[in-house]
């Protein structure tokens, strides 16, 4: 018997959307590197890696071709890259992403965010490349926000983007490197002219925030000739156990399929299929096939992990291990990091611990309308950061700041509570 669909009320809509849909709760052409850029067509074996991959380094182009850009097509140059990236198990996989260059900007001297989008969903029509091309990328105002502010933008598709969509979703090990590599292409791709030692920025909220978590955290070991001068994450899932397990039954349970999805995918020794029922299977199919963050939230909301299953194989040690490994914390980025936690809620009610050190300014530097220390509201985790009021008026009035060296700001979605970095001054 199908699982009723209780309607939610309006407000917990609008919650588990901000908090979803900022997320966290992702041609065969010529394989050789760094051919040049082609005109942006409907063609999509561009999407499909070439096997086998080239040699080559991280961050190192497999191909290119101009990007539509959406609604900033006239004020960007913008190009759809394939670079080579790192998987979760270490190896080199190739991972699609978007680069983007205001054109009143000296490329040569604007600084780089690594702009990490929040849940996109599974299947191969919600690539966030694809909805920048088109103009129905969701964060268009956050990234409207950085590129207006003469940010150079590099925005990845994580890992697994193709015509049979194999995504690794809130897989930090696999998302760290994507989000760390698509600077080094944008750095290497030569139509955008962007400096190697150009500031760098990661950014993101949930999904965007973990990944952008994790790049802080792989950085220093992983690309440390990277002028990382700053991270800001929000809503991020730091623990998957936490974050996912205690969605089963309730509105947000897509996002706990995906996340089980996502995993099976990073890690094949898992074996998801072995302990899927088979309305599990069809289930799961489907969403890969057809489910984008919407569909998250509606066609699967309020389903059971036991109408899928035959046993809760995902507490096997297989599992538990991979799910260790992508526990963030143990090693906490070097560089200035400032993160934001939504408001308690039906979607995200469990403690997302972070070392990220709170939003403070550059020593010396005039700091007017400073952010307060972030409060705790009623709704949230006790010791969990939140946005206030006066955090948001701050935020607001440092992302007007212009300097002549860019603003110090990275903002958050501005529809949503905005985030805010302050970082070291020249």
């Amino acid at each position: 018997m199908p699982t009723p669909f209780t309607r939610p009320s309006r407000r917990t809509l609008a919650v588990a959307l901000a908090i979803v849909l900022s997320a966290g709760l992702l041609t065969v052409l010529t394989g050789s590197p760094a051919s040049s850029a082609v005109a942006a067509a409907s063609d999509d074996s561009f999407y499909t890696p070439p096997s086998p991959l080239p040699a080559g380094k991280p961050g190192d182009i497999i191909r290119s071709r101009i990007s539509k850009a959406g609604p900033r097509k006239d004020s960007v140059n913008a190009w759809q890259v394939m670079y080579l990236s790192t998987n979760a198990l270490g190896q080199p996989d190739a991972v699609t992403g978007t680069v983007l260059v205001p054109k009143n900007v000296d490329p040569a001297k604007a600084p780089i965010v690594s702009f990490a989008a929040g849940t996109h969903g599974p299947a191969f029509t919600c690539t966030p490349s694809k909805m920048i091309d088109i103009g129905a990328f969701y964060e268009q105002s956050g990234l409207d926000d950085a590129l207006d502010a003469g940010y150079a933008v590099a925005l990845t598709d994580y890992e697994g983007y193709r015509q049979d969509p194999k995504t690794t979703y809130v897989v930090g090990r696999s998302e760290g490197p994507a989000v760390i590599d698509v600077v080094r292409a944008a750095q290497r791709l030569p139509e955008a002219k962007l400096s190697a030692d150009a500031k760098v920025l990661f950014r993101g909220y949930s999904q965007g925030g973990g990944a952008a978590a994790w790049a802080g955290e792989l950085q220093p070991a992983y690309a440390p000739e990277l002028n990382l001068v700053g991270v800001a994450a929000g809503g991020v899932p730091a623990d998957l156990v936490q974050v996912t397990l205690q969605l089963d039954g309730k509105f947000g349970f897509g996002v706990f399929a995906y996340a089980l999805i996502g995993l099976d995918n990073a890690y094949p020794e898992l074996k998801l299929d072995s302990f899927l029922s088979d309305n599990g299977r069809v289930k799961l199919a489907e969403m890969q096939k057809s489910a984008c963050t919407f569909e998250l939230l509606t066609t699967y909301a309020n389903n059971k992990i036991a109408d899928y299953t035959t046993s809760a194989g995902y507490v096997r040690p297989e599992w538990v291990k991979r799910l260790n490994e992508n526990k963030l914390g143990g090693t906490p980025p070097r560089s200035r990091c400032s993160s934001t936690t939504p408001p308690r809620t039906s979607s995200c009610s469990s403690p997302r611990p972070t070392r990220c050190t709170r939003p403070t300014a550059p020593p010396g530097s005039r700091r007017p309308g400073r952010p307060s220390r972030p409060t705790t509201s009623r709704r949230s985790t006790p010791g969990t950061p939140t946005c206030s009021p006066s955090s948001r008026t701050a935020s607001r009035a440092l992302r007007r700041r212009r300097t002549a060296d860019h603003p110090l700001l990275v903002s958050g979605l501005s529809q949503l509570c905005p985030m805010y970095l302050l970082v070291r001054s020249p």
